[in-house]
């Protein structure tokens, strides 16, 4: 698909605009996909823009789904830049060159006075929200506490083939319905996190290595009522220790960290993990508790398929964790 885009004309307030054309990746069959404007952003100036948030403030605002997605085709680069899809910047497809070729990257964190939910490199609200080939990152270090790489309250977004780094809270889940496929996630505290809809197929869930006696959690899933359709879903999905973290574990010899599957940030939380590999530096507890809520229930549904041996059974089981 981002081939066949890259091959299509640039817009920007000109007659040359491709509106309303259905363009096909090499090879499709389908319909293909309706698009409605392109445009370009590099930071050489050598196309429509540099930087990202000028193209999506060109962005028509509150376009419909039969309208088409506007196309912002961000080349290769390293963007320093906090950028904001409002609400009312709707169909919105983001594709850069590929995972650590075309990066957006900042360093709020908590602990230089930004708010976790204000922390993010990238928020998006706007529905229907597509993103490829992107790296979303958050420098701010471990010893800077909350520090998000994206944040999401987009209803029905995607993302594809991205990658998201950061050490604690690095992907805010925040609320609504949201898929993620084939792409990287890279954290240490609760860096998966929110009270969305989201399901996560075929991605790489990477712990890195954290402050000094600090505990590693893949999630912390924040449903506050029984009754909210929300979630966590991780299916043929890869739970490993980055490289910083296996080195640390091959030089030391025992795990030193202590890395588990998530914690229950609220009353009601639900993370399901399916048809997944688990790697070796996960404790057989599974779920950590919450050190302020430890009568918090929390439920974990898995059924994994690639288990490492000290698991033994291959099995579907509901197990609760005290």
């Amino acid at each position: 698909m981002s081939h066949a885009l890259r091959k299509t004309s640039s817009c920007h307030e000109s007659s040359n605009c491709h509106r309303g054309e259905r363009i096909l990746s090499d090879g499709a069959v389908d319909t293909g996909i309706l698009l409605r404007d392109t445009v370009i952003v590099s930071p050489y100036g050598t196309d429509n823009f540099t930087t990202i948030g000028d193209a999506i403030a060109f962005a028509p605002n509150n376009s419909k789904p039969e309208d088409g997605y506007f196309v912002i085709f961000v080349r290769e680069g390293i963007y320093e830049e906090y950028v904001v899809v409002p609400k009312n910047k709707k169909n919105i497809m983001l594709i850069g060159e590929g995972i650590n070729r075309t990066v957006i990257t900042g360093n709020h964190s908590v602990m230089d006075g930004w708010t976790t939910f204000n922390s993010s490199t990238f928020a998006v609200s706007g529905e229907r929200f597509v993103g490829v080939d992107i790296t979303f990152r958050n420098t701010a270090g471990p010893e800077k506490h909350q520090a998000v790489a994206l944040r999401n309250n987009a209803d029905l977004s995607t993302f594809y083939r991205c990658s998201f780094e950061a050490y604690q809270d690095t992907l805010y889940v925040h609320s609504l319905r949201q898929f993620y496929r084939e792409c990287d996630v890279y954290g240490t505290v609760d860096f998966i996190f929110g009270n969305a809809a989201a399901v996560f197929q075929n991605c790489n869930l990477y712990a890195r290595k954290p402050m000094l006696n600090q505990k590693n959690a893949f999630t912390a899933q924040g449903r506050t009522d029984p009754n909210q359709n929300t979630g966590i879903s991780i299916q043929n999905c890869t739970i490993e220790a980055a490289p910083d973290l296996a080195m640390d574990r091959n030089s030391t010899g025992s795990n030193s960290t202590l890395n588990f599957l998530g914690r229950p940030w609220k009353l009601y939380s639900r993370t399901v993990i399916m048809q997944s590999y688990i790697g070796e530096l996960i404790q057989p507890v599974g779920m950590a508790r919450m050190e302020r809520n430890c009568w918090i229930r929390h439920h974990l549904l898995w059924r994994v398929s690639e288990l490492r041996a000290r698991f033994k059974h291959q099995q579907e089981s509901a197990v609760a964790w005290f």
